[in-house]
């Protein structure tokens, strides 16, 4: 396990808005620096030949003995350096399992519901700046590449039924977390949003590409609100796939991958064993 420094960072009195445009306060977070940081850590490549993999996973539970190896071992079949997991495992840390580090944020009421992990192999962990848990539906790693920094999200999205309300707390604590990431990082957001995007794109969308899919639900509204409230295309939308390739085991396209550059995005589909896999490279 890497050594680290944890830096408390006191509750901010500033208000952040939400996707419905309500105010809230910022919540208070615990930003974890990575150590050491030196010229002779290993730098993500995101721009070269074989590009970066990354993947969120729609995982029921990784809370048995022998599921963290085991996914290991089919993260390195698929050769993905990052995946955005949904876990049910309690409190937050970081614990390494074979090529993978796991860095993850859960509950601390002794409740094995909703959490959130980022599965890291072992050299992209040697490029980690920092992670910031911040509850058990959302978690932030920094990394150095080779053009600067990238920062990850790692988001849980509540589902269609949760009221309104607790909709628009967590969309205001995403919303500030993307705030939280510096303005010149790629930002790439990984995870469940519970929300469909559908077909009728405007003219001259950024968000949202010419291969949507499905009907929109009551998550969509909020979902393309933050989208481009942040400037943040949906990848998958902007490149044609197979069904089979598009769909997950829900039959519904509703976990996403975000992020602030789409033109790096040379692939992205969906695989059997996994819901969604994406390639960033300098070609598309």
């Amino acid at each position: 396990m890497s050594h680290h420094d944890v830096v408390n960072v006191p509750p901010s009195t500033s208000t952040v808005r939400g996707a419905t445009g309500s105010g809230r306060c910022k919540v208070p977070k615990v930003v974890i620096q990575q150590k050491p940081y030196s010229r002779k850590r290993t730098h993500l490549i995101l721009f070269r030949k074989h590009g970066l993999r990354v993947c969120t996973l729609h995982t029921r539970t990784l809370n048995f003995t022998g599921a963290a190896t085991l996914l290991d071992q089919e993260l390195q079949k698929w050769n993905i350096q990052l995946a955005g997991l949904q876990v049910r495992w309690l409190g937050s840390g970081e614990t390494v399992v074979g090529d993978a580090t796991f860095v993850w944020s859960g509950r601390e009421d002794n409740r094995h519901q909703e959490g959130v992990a980022l599965a890291v192999h072992r050299k992209a962990m040697s490029a980690c700046v920092s992670r910031t848990p911040i509850n058990e539906r959302l978690l932030c790693a920094r990394f150095k590449h080779s053009c600067g920094h990238l920062s990850v999200v790692v988001a849980y999205v509540p589902t269609e039924s949760t009221n309104t309300a607790d909709k628009d707390q967590f969309y205001a604590q995403l919303d500030a977390a993307i705030a939280d990431c510096r303005k010149n990082d790629l930002t790439v957001v990984l995870g469940d949003f519970n929300a469909v995007t559908g077909t009728n794109r405007l003219q001259g969308d950024t968000v949202l590409g010419p291969w949507g899919s499905g009907f929109p639900n009551e998550n969509s509204d909020l979902f393309f609100s933050f989208c481009r409230g942040n400037n943040l295309s949906i990848d998958g939308s902007w490149l044609q796939r197979k069904d089979i390739h598009r769909f997950s085991w829900t039959q519904k396209e509703i976990d996403h991958v975000l992020s602030s550059c789409g033109k790096l995005v040379r692939q992205c589909r969906v695989h059997r064993s996994f819901d969604v896999v994406v390639l960033l490279s300098e070609e598309h």
